[in-house]
């Protein structure tokens, strides 16, 4: 027999059984039933960058943050929260994200950082490069939601929506974000300072020996170029001399490729804290199909300045060597005005 009280506490009844017994003819079987209201989920931020906070005001794409469901309320007073299940319902468009663990009261997240020089090709091409593991934090600018049910030592189980939604924003006044829908496959984005938005990179492993280390692509003119053989470590975007720190306090000029994906999907990332005046080219080489081939792809490009998504663009590639010229940003006194350009088109190497 089962029973659903209609509120929390202790309940009872009786069940009458007729019999033809002539001494007993009703017997009376009491019923006690408790009754529990389901324990309810609160999945809250707990700490960004080893800071405690319960807020995303400042979480940045990179950030490491730690969600907590220490808050969440068992069905009763003297019970306790036993288990705790965790999922990831929405991300941004080409994350690596996954969360660190799927169990426990306190979680966090896991992002692919794929390999960056030395061995530019990654795991595309045997014997060069190789994968980069994970890191921990959120690889994207964009929306996460996650969820959270509880189970307490009555067994009962949250019933609510158990739902945190979060922010990352990037902190950079030129924010420009890139991600595909293909495996094992190899797409570049690129950012040239000045010029006409001509990106040519036919690269022979003894063009990448040549490349690494140097701030300039073969075969490319004088204007400067961040691109995954050199922009890890950052590019003199203002031709000062010298490539500054954006994390030493003061405002930096020069860019950096914070990820280098080399095994399909993405993420690939650029940014300048503080960006000179002058224009700046935005473009994508399909640089390698990997083993099985070099299959049709979509590529997504993202633009923030200030904060704030300007552009956001998507295009197939077709073949390898594909040049994708996706907008021209004129940087003036801190902010930009972003044309768009969006043509495909196999590049003139020669």
């Amino acid at each position: 027999m089962t029973g659903t009280p209609p509120s929390e506490g202790s309940f009872s009844n009786a069940v009458l059984i007729e019999s033809n017994d002539a001494d007993e003819q009703v017997t009376r079987v009491p019923l006690f039933i408790d009754g529990a209201n389901a324990p309810t989920a609160v999945p809250q931020i707990r700490s960004i960058n080893g800071l405690v906070t319960s807020s995303d005001e400042n979480l940045e794409p990179r950030d490491d943050i730690r969600i907590t469901g220490i808050y969440s309320v068992p069905s009763r007073l003297a019970t306790q929260i036993v288990d705790y299940q965790w999922e990831i319902l929405e991300k941004p468009q080409g994350s690596s994200v996954q969360l660190s663990s799927t169990t426990g009261q306190e979680i966090g997240f896991l992002y692919d950082r794929a390999s960056i020089l030395p061995g530019g090709f990654g795991d595309l091409i045997p014997g060069i490069g190789g994968g980069g593991g994970q890191a921990p934090g959120i690889d994207l600018a964009g929306e996460y939601t996650i969820k959270l049910t509880v189970t307490d030592d009555q067994g009962l189980t949250s019933t609510n929506a158990g739902t945190l939604t979060f922010s990352a924003i990037p902190g950079d006044a030129l924010h420009i974000q890139m991600s595909w829908d293909a495996d094992a496959t190899d797409v570049d984005l690129w950012l040239q300072r000045g010029g006409n938005g001509t990106f040519c990179d036919r690269f022979t492993q003894a063009e990448v020996d040549q490349v690494r280390g140097s701030q300039q692509p073969p075969g490319q003119n004088s204007q400067t170029y961040c691109y995954w053989g050199n922009c890890p470590d950052g590019v003199d975007m203002n031709a000062d001399g010298q490539i500054c720190d954006p994390d030493d306090g003061g405002l930096c000029e020069d860019a950096y490729l914070d990820i280098d994906n080399t095994s399909g999907f993405g993420p690939e990332n650029i940014n300048i804290e503080s960006p000179i005046d002058g224009t700046y080219n935005v473009g994508i080489h399909y640089f390698a199909g990997g083993l099985r081939g070099a299959p049709t792809l979509n590529s997504f490009v993202k633009i923030f300045v200030n904060g704030a998504l300007r552009l956001d663009l998507s295009n197939q590639l077709r073949n390898v060597n594909d040049i994708w010229r996706i907008a021209q940003v004129n940087w003036v006194n801190g902010d930009a005005v972003i044309t768009t350009v969006n043509s495909v088109a196999q590049p003139n190497c020669n």
